[in-house]
């Protein structure tokens, strides 16, 4: 009787470890999301642009692309995603946009965005930028003349569409 007490003790214990465990990686991943956003609404926008949009193209991966938007040392508008993609938590800081011909991201993104002050960066679903300064120094390099293609990333503005 004594061995089956012991048995069922131990038996609760570790349940309400793994119970405790798992509560507390939820907890974390939370609380990291927040943190993002908290000391993302600090940072200071790219003065060279009255619009800054992030357009992630592809459903894998988004929300480390997102945490990695969010670490930037710049602020962005907006951050948008043209695929049906369950977004979790990055939900609250992704807009779905639709695409309702198939026109694809980049024609669809265009239609929407009239203003010429805006520039969009569109990249794959899960890329993670290199470092804190990634996007602003891409901003910094990109010129009239043509849209900058770069590792992957593309940032142009309206009139650098070509349909």
């Amino acid at each position: 009787m004594l061995g089956i007490i012991i048995v069922v003790g131990i038996l609760i214990i570790l349940v309400w470890g793994v119970t405790a465990s798992s509560h507390q990686n939820k907890t974390t991943t939370n609380t990291s999301l927040e943190t993002y956003l908290r000391d993302y609404t600090g940072k200071r926008k790219h003065p060279r642009f009255k619009k800054v949009l992030v357009v992630i193209d592809g459903v894998n991966g988004i929300d480390k692309t997102v945490r990695s938007i969010l670490k930037q040392d710049i602020q962005v508008d907006e951050i948008a995603t043209c695929n049906d993609a369950k977004l979790g938590q990055c939900s609250i800081v992704v807009n779905k946009y639709k695409d309702p011909w198939s026109k694809g991201i980049v024609k669809s993104t265009w239609e929407r965005e009239f203003d010429k002050g805006t520039i969009a960066i569109f990249v794959k679903g899960g890329r993670e930028f290199r470092h804190t300064r990634y996007l602003s120094q891409l901003l910094n390099r990109w010129t009239q003349e043509q849209p900058l293609k770069h590792d992957g990333i593309l940032v142009m503005k309206s009139e650098q569409f070509k349909s």
